[in-house]
């Protein structure tokens, strides 16, 4: 073993985090398993240095021998507040040392890109393990992700598991498949989410009748939301309309492409918002709307970013008047961030300076 990583075990004390991360080298793994059982060692007063652990972050490897989670298992370890898995090779271990924690607030489980590209439906049905051992956490759970995590082949006994999870406040669903219909009645039961941030892009088929029961289950609660997708003229219109129906407590918005329409809307309703970021839609209207869009500003917006800004869209005189409207009204816009590859010239600079509004450009 390393001399120094064995002399760093036998010196650490009072250790809160341990990050194993992903290796491809036998030799490493090795070298992982014996430092677990260095710091897994009871000295005299029965304590070994992990018995004050809080935040394990493990990346399971493809080469991985030894059992981690047993290990830590065998030595109960189970004070833990976060737990971030990536890779699912022990997953009958990782299941019994969730089950083990006493106080778990923060779930992260992903999948490998190992897994991703050569997963068997067999992986997919042992997700089911897993996902039943998370309600034995449901009193502490307050954080959920999954990520390239396959809902596909969830069983009655893993959703009912799902849906018991009742202090969840922050739900992140990051390139997961099967997100549909299949998952309503965990999204009934999310009732006390403040934060959902949703991404997809691999597996473009998307469940709007999931996201929309989300958001409807989530109304009085939710502040941040974030939706990340490769949006297709007005796909998931229905999404978009409810938002401004349902999320009037709304303080973070991040959203796809968005029409000028359905942007004004949100804002006549969601009148706490203080950020926002969008792509503009495509559609040519943005020179004649955002001229009037100030009229209709959040008075608490204080930062607004505009995405994928890769060719002309709107001129300096438009946003001239979209700051005017923002001021005459008594918003309080600090920023206007533009990411993209068009590159604004000085007099959009200029005019943001007028009003004392920071114009940012982030190219690329």
């Amino acid at each position: 073993m390393n001399h120094l990583l064995k002399f760093l075990c036998k010196h650490c004390y009072n250790l809160t985090l341990l990050d194993i991360p992903f290796t491809r080298d036998n030799i490493n793994n090795e070298t992982i398993f014996n430092m677990i059982e260095l710091l897994s060692y009871k000295g005299s007063n029965g304590r070994s240095k992990l018995n004050d652990l809080k935040e394990l972050f493990y990346a399971d490897s493809v080469v991985h021998k030894k059992d981690i989670y047993l290990a830590l298992s065998n030595n109960n370890i189970c004070n833990l507040t976060l737990l971030h898995n990536e890779g699912f090779s022990f997953i009958n271990s990782l299941s019994q040392f969730i089950t083990l924690q006493k106080k778990l607030k923060h779930i992260i489980l992903c999948e490998n890109l190992y897994g991703t590209v050569f997963y068997h439906i067999d992986r997919e049905c042992n997700y089911n393990i897993v996902f039943n051992s998370l309600s034995t956490q449901s009193e502490s759970l307050q954080t959920l992700e999954f990520k390239y995590v396959s809902f596909e082949n969830i069983n009655e006994n893993a959703l009912n598991s799902l849906c018991l999870l009742k202090n969840i406040k922050g739900l992140k669903l990051y390139e997961c498949k099967r997100i549909d219909s299949n998952l309503i009645s965990w999204a009934k039961n999310l009732t006390n989410l403040e934060v959902f941030e949703f991404v997809k892009g691999y597996f473009p088929i998307i469940s709007e009748e999931f996201l929309i029961q989300l958001i409807q289950s989530s109304s009085n609660t939710l502040t941040k939301l974030i939706i990340y997708y490769g949006r297709r003229e007005r796909q998931l219109a229905q999404l978009f309309r409810q938002i401004p129906i349902y999320l009037r407590s709304l303080i973070h918005l991040d959203l796809p492409k968005t029409y000028p329409d359905e942007l004004i809307s949100i804002f006549g309703s969601c009148t706490k918002l203080i950020y926002l970021s969008i792509v503009l839609s495509d559609d040519g209207l943005w020179e004649v709307y955002l001229s009037n869009l100030g009229k209709f500003i959040p008075k608490n917006l204080q930062k607004i970013q505009f995405k994928e800004i890769d060719r002309y869209i709107f001129s300096s005189k438009a946003l001239r008047n979209f700051f005017e409207d923002c001021k005459y009204n008594n918003g309080k816009l600090k920023y206007l961030e533009i990411k993209g590859t068009f590159n604004f010239g000085q007099h959009y600079f200029n005019v943001a300076k007028e009003f004392d509004i920071e114009l940012i450009q982030i190219v690329g």
